[in-house]
């Protein structure tokens, strides 16, 4: 067996990004992101082609119906997920001042099964239950857990209903790190690890109207964000 592999310094590579102008609250943003980059052994169709799709078709549909939501919603095709989070990490140093106007970040990084609900994420708490586990944590969880609770009826003829907290992405993780709420995207992912990081993961595996609902349901959720009045100010989701 002979190897010839070697480690080389790392090169630029660039974020992608496109916005909606909110129409009354424009230096407010809701995020909406996947990443660009994929294993080589695949075509990154479901890790994460998919993902970036949904965030542009929510943005789309947002602006095909004709709705002009108050705060921003900013699309971010993140680069170099796979290989250190740089795309993450450097939107996050580029528009440090930016983020205490953030309202929420949104991410979809697990393939294309049907979305069946969204995660609440406080810096990390989603995922670390002793950071989880005291009363601030909790009275954070509490009202923001009830905030998208308040989206689930618009939600339900797509079966996307589930709320709870978790985990939001890795691409975003350095912006929800800083404080700004993260929203995971939570697909069925029932058959996306069968593919994950290997030459199976390819377009053929997309199923056009899973995508459909999918783009639905983030679509819905962005627009909602971007016009609820309850959100204001730093660690929007639990302002008084």
């Amino acid at each position: 067996l002979e190897l010839e592999n070697e480690l080389i310094p790392n090169q630029p590579s660039a974020n992608v990004v496109g916005e909606i102008v909110g129409s009354e609250k424009p230096q407010e943003v809701v995020l909406l992101g996947g990443h660009l980059d994929s294993w080589d052994v695949g075509q990154g169709a479901q890790d994460d082609g998919v993902g970036c799709m949904i965030s542009l078709g929510a943005a789309k549909a947002i602006l095909d119906a004709g709705l002009k939501p108050k705060r921003t919603i900013r699309v971010v095709f993140f680069t170099n997920e796979e290989n250190g989070d740089f795309g993450g990490k450097g939107y996050r140093d580029a528009h440090q001042a930016e983020l205490v106007n953030f309202v929420a970040a949104l991410e979809s990084d697990s393939g294309n099964g049907p979305v069946k609900g969204f995660s609440l994420d406080f810096q990390g708490e989603g995922r670390n239950k002793a950071a989880a586990a005291t009363p601030e944590a909790k009275a954070r969880a509490d009202k923001g857990l009830a905030l998208l609770k308040s989206v689930a009826p618009l939600l339900e003829p797509l079966d996307a209903t589930r709320m709870e907290m978790g985990g939001s992405g890795t691409d975003i993780g350095p912006t929800v790190n800083a404080g700004v709420p993260g929203v995971g995207v939570n697909h069925d992912t029932t058959h996306y690890w069968e593919i994950h990081h290997t030459k199976a993961d390819t377009f053929d595996k997309i199923i056009k109207l899973d995508m459909q609902k999918n783009i639905a349901a983030v679509g819905i959720m962005a627009y909602v964000l971007a016009e609820m009045e309850e959100l204001r100010g730093k660690y929007v989701f639990f302002a008084d």
